[in-house]
């Protein structure tokens, strides 16, 4: 009898054992440690089969998520921007998410572009929670006092730039009309890739693998890039918005505003206009952004339960929780854009309707995507930066593209 009632006991303790399934979210500010404890406590205190830990880092962890992969010690979820999981696809270290997304109400309250864009070859890898949208951002104290219209083509903001730039007695800038967020590589292939897809292509394409850098499409974008900077920057010389010089500041995000606003002495202080990417033709204008997404890994031996978590996560109550942490990101759920919660600051409409219209992915959406973004990006900037032809430099370009693709395949 006593050894029945100690089976019964064993038995028992076994069946009520609950899974263990960790998160890790990387890349995060110091505020989300707090956050993901509220998150890991709420979740275990209503679980009754799923114990959940959530590990946040400030820096991102993707080496050591390859090595615990390989080691068998990986978490089940993984956190990352959604411009490098093309480098998870690639890799198998993200797996397939259709099955649970079919039978989830819940996906057709996320934003329609946030949700393609993570699919690749027919099956979507990633489930995104937050966006990070970027801008344009005008002073427009020094446009009315220019009294010149806002641009709305790249032939206008062209135009724009050079009418704001001004030239002091010593050569330099004394107004940008116009300033780049960086004259990096990476960010000229970023921009590139941006203009040719308001132009209706892509440098490389998902699935054909169709390359088309040095190309009309290719010279238009980059003529306009080199055109554009030289007109806002004639010495190459970035402008700070910050000190009241700049007239458009290209590629702000919530957090250059932040900064503005504080810079400038408060909103009172502050005349600034958010506006969308102007393209090439009236009506071409995009935003492009960055999501934050959950990937389950692939090594998972528990893929229900870690949907389960990642499909909780997702909740409203949880999902605002981490945003207002974060502080600067928009929810990727469309019902969440008007919580009162997240539309405190005062620019937030402005924000809102940054993403009214077309929105793109930050940076190319190919599996190769971080093996060439930089050293295309490099050839593109000599273009931008005056010290290489436009055409030498899609020449160039598309030849190294070209290359790593061909040593990826071999």
């Amino acid at each position: 009898m006593c050894l029945i009632a100690l089976s019964c006991i064993v038995s028992s303790r076994v069946w009520a054992a609950k899974t263990p399934i960790t998160m890790w979210f990387s890349s995060q500010p110091p505020a989300i440690a707090s956050w993901a404890n509220r998150f890991q406590e709420a979740f275990n205190s209503t679980s009754t089969d799923i114990e959940l830990t959530v590990h946040t880092f400030e820096w991102a962890q993707r080496e050591q998520l390859i090595v615990n992969v390989a080691a068998g010690t990986a978490p089940d979820l993984y956190y990352d921007s959604s411009n490098v999981l093309g480098m998870w696809v690639r890799n198998g270290i993200a797996k397939p998410l259709d099955e649970y997304l079919a039978r989830w109400p819940d996906r057709n309250d996320l934003i329609p572009a946030t949700l393609a864009d993570l699919k690749y070859f027919g099956k979507t890898y990633a489930v995104p929670f937050s966006v990070h949208p970027y801008w344009d951002m005008y002073n427009m104290d020094l446009a009315e006092a220019a009294g010149v219209s806002l641009p709305d083509t790249w032939d206008s903001m062209i135009a724009f730039a050079k009418k704001l730039t001004k030239i002091g007695p010593t050569g330099q800038p004394e107004v940008f009309g116009y300033s780049a967020y960086s004259l990096a590589g990476l960010v000229t292939f970023i921009d590139f890739e941006r203009c040719l897809e308001q132009l209706g292509t892509r440098s490389i394409e998902v699935d054909t693998g169709a390359i088309n850098v040095n190309s009309e499409a290719g010279r238009q974008a980059l003529n306009y890039l080199a055109e554009v900077t030289l007109a806002g920057m004639p010495t190459y010389q970035r402008g700070n918005f910050n000190t009241g010089n700049v007239a458009v500041m290209h590629w702000a995000s919530p957090r250059e505003l932040s900064d503005a606003i504080t810079a400038f002495g408060g909103v009172e202080n502050t005349n600034i206009a958010l506006r969308r990417y102007v393209g090439p033709e009236v009506g071409t204008d995009v935003t492009h952004y960055w999501a934050g997404v959950l990937f389950m890994v692939s090594s998972t031996k528990h893929p229900e339960e870690a949907w389960k978590v990642l499909e909780a996560w997702m909740q409203p109550k949880y999902l605002l929780d981490y945003l207002v942490a974060w502080g600067t990101n928009l929810p990727a759920r469309k019902s969440m854009m008007n919580y009162p919660e997240l539309r405190t600051g005062p620019y937030s409409d402005q924000i809102i309707k940054v993403m009214d219209g077309p929105i793109i992915p930050y940076g190319s959406r190919h599996l190769l995507y971080t093996d060439f973004r930089g050293p295309v990006g490099d050839i593109l900037t000599e273009a931008v930066q005056g010290r290489l032809p436009v055409p030498t430099a899609l020449e160039q370009a598309e030849r190294t593209l070209k290359q790593i693709v061909s040593e990826a395949k071999n």
